[in-house]
């Protein structure tokens, strides 16, 4: 009976060592995940700084294109008036 209690504490030692190593492995993994989505989050910032960059000069352009496009309408307005075309 002595034998078979030695191999099953031996079998359980071994489930143990295997169960923390690969606990060990889940710990490390977790610490790269979290690690790479802090890096992608940070990238996530650049990137929306960025696009808000971007689209406040593209509304400083709209609004510069729109005032031309007055000016010009203004323009051939009064050329068409003047030319009697109106």
């Amino acid at each position: 009976m002595g034998d078979v209690s030695d191999l099953t504490i031996k079998v359980l030692e071994k489930i143990h060592r295997e169960i923390r190593g690969t606990n060990e492995r889940l710990d490390a993994l977790a610490e790269r995940v979290d690690t790479g989505f802090a890096q992608l989050n940070g990238r996530l910032d650049q990137t929306n700084e960025r696009i808000d960059k971007t689209n406040e000069r593209l509304e400083h352009v709209i609004v510069m294109i729109g005032s031309h496009h007055s000016k010009l309408e203004d323009r051939v307005d009064r050329i068409e008036k003047h030319l009697g075309l109106t």
